[in-house]
């Protein structure tokens, strides 16, 4: 008996248009996964408690996107012992 959870459910939180595309075709058109994209930190805390994701990809570095957000998501879900995060700065690209 194994005690691994097998993930299923994502949410992913990026402003970037392009971004979004490409992270929606990698995560659910390949990889299989159903994926919940949401455009920002707001869009995201509207549908985490219906969407019920394992895990909550985002961009911390988005406009308005702030620590705030991380801890409404662990205040106000029903998801706290199982919903894990993985932040994801950008990098500034050199000219």
């Amino acid at each position: 008996m194994s005690d691994t959870i097998e993930l299923e459910r994502l949410m992913y939180i990026e402003d970037e248009p392009d971004i979004r595309l490409v992270a929606e075709i990698a995560l659910a058109q390949v990889a299989g996964f159903n994926v919940k994209i949401c455009k920002d930190g707001n869009e995201g805390l509207a549908f985490i408690n219906d969407f019920k994701p394992q895990l909550v990809l985002l961009d911390v570095m988005m406009p308005g996107m702030a620590r705030k957000y991380l801890i409404r998501l662990r205040r106000w879900t029903n998801l706290n012992k199982s919903l894990s995060f993985l932040l994801q700065p950008k990098r500034k690209r050199k000219k």
